[in-house]
């Protein structure tokens, strides 16, 4: 876990004491995972991580080079030659040419002749490549430019491969596939570059989508090709991701796109804390069954506070009261802006406002909550007094039918 946590950090390898040192920092494609963690694979400077290091001169070597720089002089200047010869006295070189040429000379330079498939337009192609199966449509696509650009131009029409899961440890430099068939082993793959990742999951489908240990450098690129999938996950899990602010246009976008497929979120311990907001799920939240945002915090450093609040709430409230939620449990955690009137809120709408044949338990984990709004974090008691205020007999649990509403707090 510390190597996972210190390479969402980014790492600094740092050699020497000059400020030039300092900006040895591995980034993007020059990080490769071993094991656990990121690790350099290519130094900036040789010199830097080992100084004083001997330069070897050999004999052979220097011999070597010596020869091969006058043998390019000598084929230098007889080109030379050659071409001032052919200038001024160029009836020499026609004497000795041939009137008549082999025609073995120009077999390579004959063109090819046009295969039937090459005829067919791109509509026809499309029509032809429809009636493959995944794995074909991926061999046709290595054939030549012309079949790749058409394919992923058309992806999402083409066949794909359906997957149970799929988990990207950034930090482990990992990629690992869970089928959809229980008895079949999950399969672990190296993790490619973040440009062929695209290629690599374009012609896969699945249920859960698991990341982690993104950091800054990577989240924009990563999101903005993830956003052009079609992975149609119904549950998405983050941990351990370190955003970039320039990625939250395609973090939202990506959540958009997925509204009506996605059925539970998971984001923890990921930063900044501004970009996990209620705008981020606000379109997400008529579908879930699952809501978790966490973010483990030490000294109440208040950067790491969650930017979810009582807007997010309150419309999951009203959506309560429509009859059209389907939340199950909702987990928060380190969230201030979440305070005692977005609670009771949610607890009303699924005690009176929901109406009965929608009705389903609901499971409330409140965290380090509403701290923005009292002088502490809220307590249980708070809300238990507030909820029999208005009229609600809640206590350790709260029933309506056979179902039932539980609140752990802390």
């Amino acid at each position: 876990m510390a190597c996972a946590v210190a390479a969402a950090h980014s790492v600094r390898r740092i050699s020497g004491n000059s400020a030039k040192a300092a900006t040895n920092r591995p980034i993007g494609s020059h990080l490769k995972a071993f094991g656990s963690g990121r690790v350099p694979i290519c130094l900036k400077s040789i010199d830097e991580d080992f100084p004083g290091f001997p330069e070897l001169c050999y004999p052979n070597r220097i011999f070597s080079d010596v020869w091969t720089t006058i043998l390019r002089i000598c084929y230098k200047l007889w080109e030379l030659f050659t071409h001032l010869l052919t200038q001024m006295f160029p009836f020499i070189f026609s004497i000795f040419s041939s009137s008549t040429r082999d025609t073995q000379d120009f077999e390579g330079t004959l063109p090819r002749p046009v295969s039937e498939i090459e005829k067919l337009d791109d509509k026809h192609l499309w029509a032809i490549f429809s009636y493959l199966d995944t794995r074909t449509l991926i061999k046709a696509k290595a054939t030549c430019k012309r079949f790749r650009k058409l394919i992923n131009s058309s992806d999402n029409e083409f066949a794909k491969v359906p997957l149970d899961q799929i988990r990207l440890y950034f930090d482990e430099g990992e990629v690992i596939i869970y089928p959809i068939d229980e008895k079949s082993v999950p399969v672990r793959y190296k993790m490619p570059k973040i440009q062929e990742l695209e290629d690599y999951l374009r012609h896969l489908t699945c249920l859960s989508l698991f990341i982690r240990g993104l950091i800054p450098i990577e989240t924009t690129p990563f999101m903005k090709r993830l956003t052009r999938l079609q992975l149609s996950p119904t549950q998405i899990h983050f941990l351990w991701c370190e955003f970039d602010v320039s990625s939250e246009e395609y973090f939202t976008a990506f959540m958009d796109r997925n509204t009506l497929n996605l059925t539970e979120i998971g984001i923890e311990a990921c930063n900044p804390s501004r970009l996990i907001s209620d705008r981020l799920i606000q379109h997400n939240l008529s579908q879930l069954t699952s809501l978790r945002i966490w973010n483990e915090t030490s000294n109440g450093n208040a950067k790491k506070f969650n930017s979810i609040t009582d807007v997010t709430l309150t419309h999951l409230a009203r959506i309560y009261s429509s009859g059209r939620s389907r939340l199950e449990a909702i987990d928060l955690a380190n969230c201030p802006n979440c305070t005692l009137t977005g609670i009771v809120a949610l607890i009303e709408a699924w005690y009176r406002g929901c109406p009965v044949e929608f009705v389903r338990s609901l499971t409330m984990s409140i965290h380090n909550c509403g701290a923005a709004a009292l002088n502490g974090k809220l307590e249980r008691s708070q809300i238990v007094r507030q909820c029999n205020a208005i009229g609600i007999p809640f206590n350790r649990e709260l029933y309506r039918d056979r179902f039932h509403l539980s609140l752990y707090i802390s």
